[in-house]
C-alpha cells in the first residue's frame, strides 16, 4: 500500500509538472505571437502613409528617413535595423543600432535572410508581414510591407515599388516587457539547436527544468 501510494505521488507530481510546463508554453507562445501583431501593426502605420510615400518614393528624402524610420525608430520604439529596398531587392537606405550606413559598410545591406523574406511580400500594399527568423546565429522578429499612399483612391506606383522594414532583437527589454505582461518568470531566448529551431525557453516559478516553445514551423518559412 505504501508503494503504491509513493508511485501515486511520483505520478501526480510528474503529471503536474508536465501541465504546468505545457500551460507556460502556451503563454510564451502567445506573447511571441502578441509581438509579432505588433510590429504588423506598426510597420503598416509608417509603410501606407501619404508622407512615408511622397518622402521615401518620390523624393528620396534622406533627412525626413532619418528622422522617422531610421534612427527615430531605434530611439523611440527600440528597433535595432531598419531597412528601405527596391523591387530588385537593393537597399536603399540602411539603420543598424540608430546608426545610418552606407551600402558599402558592413551591415549596410539588407541580410540575405531577410531578403528571402522580402521577395515573398506581394504587389499589395496593405498587406504587411511579421516573422521569426535567424540573423547572424540569433532568433529576431522581423516585419515588412510595401510603402504606398494612405488616401483613399491613390496607389503606388508599380514602377517604383519600395519596402519598409523593421528588425526587432528578442534581447532582454523585449523580454522583460513579456514577462511583465504575461506573467512569466526568468524568459529568455535560447541559441537554435542543429535543426536550426528557435526556442524560447523559460524557467517557471518552482520549476527546475526549462521549457522551450518550439517555433520550428514559423521559422522554417522564414528561412526557406
Amino acid at each position: 500500500l505504501l508503494s503504491l501510494l509513493v508511485a501515486a505521488l511520483v505520478w501526480f507530481s510528474i503529471d503536474q509538472d508536465q501541465r504546468a510546463r505545457s500551460a507556460s508554453e502556451r503563454i510564451a507562445a502567445s506573447a511571441v505571437q502578441a509581438r509579432l501583431g505588433f510590429l504588423s501593426k506598426t510597420i503598416a502605420d509608417y509603410s501606407i502613409w501619404d508622407d512615408a510615400y511622397r518622402h521615401v518614393v518620390e523624393e528620396n528624402d534622406r533627412a525626413w528617413m532619418d528622422g522617422n524610420i531610421g534612427p527615430f525608430v531605434f530611439n523611440s520604439l527600440h528597433f535595432e535595423r531598419s531597412y528601405v529596398t527596391d523591387d530588385s531587392g537593393l537597399t536603399l537606405y540602411a539603420m543598424t543600432g540608430g546608426k545610418i550606413l552606407d551600402s558599402k559598410a558592413p551591415g549596410g545591406t539588407m541580410p540575405p535572410e531577410i531578403a528571402r523574406l522580402a521577395k515573398r511580400l506581394g504587389p499589395e500594399a496593405s498587406s504587411p508581414s511579421a516573422s521569426l527568423l535567424l540573423l547572424d546565429g540569433r532568433p529576431v522578429m522581423v516585419a515588412l510591407c510595401r510603402i504606398a499612399p494612405s488616401s483613399e483612391g491613390r496607389t503606388a506606383d508599380p514602377a517604383r515599388l519600395r519596402t519598409l522594414i523593421f528588425v526587432d532583437e528578442i534581447d532582454r527589454q523585449v523580454l522583460g516587457e513579456m514577462e511583465q505582461i504575461y506573467l512569466l518568470s526568468g524568459l529568455r531566448a535560447g541559441p537554435p539547436d542543429a535543426e536550426a529551431v528557435a526556442r524560447v525557453a523559460l524557467k517557471d516559478i518552482g520549476l527546475d527544468s526549462l521549457m522551450a516553445v518550439e517555433l520550428q514551423r514559423r521559422l522554417a518559412r522564414g528561412l526557406g
